[in-house]
């Protein structure tokens, strides 16, 4: 024989119970995230070549925070002949870089094939890590040609200690800010 209650339950007692679950699924949160925080933090970073989709978030979200998702996708980045690397660590994108075919503006003096690097990002909280400095290594791997950049201003010396050389004035680049042309060959 079964039996049931039929007293109606107490809105005290219920809340209690709705807080209880709320607080429970906040603390499972918070130990997640503190989970993948940790695994994040204790992975290594691996630098890889990669797909154009994977550069766009981190480029955007670096180098063209405001503007539409749009300006950071770049002429050329889909052509067979561009090349892209990350840097990812567990399962997120830390760094990104691009290297396509194009010549440096004139002056300059080296008649060889020229790539041009595009698109160069670090995540924020790893910038001055060593990751921008390991993914221009493994370009420079995979490179044999000479290889420019219009860097922004304030990173010519991160360049300079990879090798890069500056050339010539800094200029404007509209919407974007100053910027001085860099190279460095093989």
């Amino acid at each position: 024989m079964r039996s049931t209650i039929s007293q109606p339950p107490n809105p005290i007692a219920a809340l209690i119970e709705l807080a209880l679950g709320l607080f429970m699924v906040l603390v499972q949160g918070i130990l997640a995230a503190f989970g993948l925080a940790a695994k994040r933090a204790l992975s290594p970073i691996e630098i890889r070549r990669a797909e154009p989709a994977e550069v766009i978030d981190l480029r955007h979200r670096v180098l063209r925070e405001g503007r539409p998702r749009d300006s950071a996708v770049f002429d050329g980045d889909r052509k067979p002949t561009t090349r892209h690397w990350v840097a990812q660590q567990a399962d997120r994108i830390v760094g990104v870089l691009t290297v396509m075919p194009g010549e440096m503006p004139a002056p300059h003096p080296d008649p060889r094939p020229r790539w041009q690097l595009r698109g160069m990002a670090v995540e924020p909280a790893l910038q001055r890590s060593g990751v921008g400095r390991a993914m221009l290594a493994s370009v420079a791997a995979e490179v044999n040609d000479p290889i420019w950049c219009n860097a922004r201003v304030g990173v010519e010396a991160f360049y300079a200690r990879s090798g890069w050389v500056r050339q010539g004035e800094a200029f404007e680049i509209e919407g974007i800010g100053p910027h001085i042309r860099m190279s460095w060959a093989p």
